[in-house]
């Protein structure tokens, strides 16, 4: 059986929990057309600052074929930090965009990552930059 889901005019494309192996990033890939399409490459990477113990995320692209790059600083709380708010991390040139809404939980800094996330899928016609 195959499940559609659906969140208003957004289609959900991915939705799941995954542990980092210790606090290794994380990196989703996003096929278009089966595994012979483009991808699109989402990384989720983790750090500690022993500077500043706050907790905070730097958004930017890495120096390899990654389209989106979330570094997760001092994340060490077992409640979760996250963004719940849709935030766009690729647009494939025919009027199709994909956002992804996360959180990340842990219990030490050294030790795994909860990662868990929903991924969307927005056609053109649809878009209004995930509002």
């Amino acid at each position: 059986m195959t499940t559609k889901i659906t969140s208003g005019d957004a289609i959900v494309v991915d939705s799941g929990s995954v542990f980092s192996f210790k606090d290794k990033p994380i990196e989703i890939s996003l096929l278009e057309g089966g595994a012979n399409g483009p991808a699109f490459k989402l990384k989720f990477s983790f750090s500690y600052d022993a500077n500043n113990s706050e907790p905070k995320w730097i958004l930017g692209k890495d120096n390899s074929n990654v389209c989106f790059h979330m570094e997760f600083v001092n994340c060490n709380n077992p409640l979760g930090a996250g963004m719940l708010a849709p935030v766009k991390v690729a647009s494939n040139g025919k009027g199709s965009s994909y956002y992804i809404i996360f959180m990340v939980s842990s219990w030490e800094q050294q030790l795994s990552k909860l990662f868990t996330y929903t991924i969307y899928r927005v056609d053109r016609s649809d878009d209004k930059e995930g509002k």
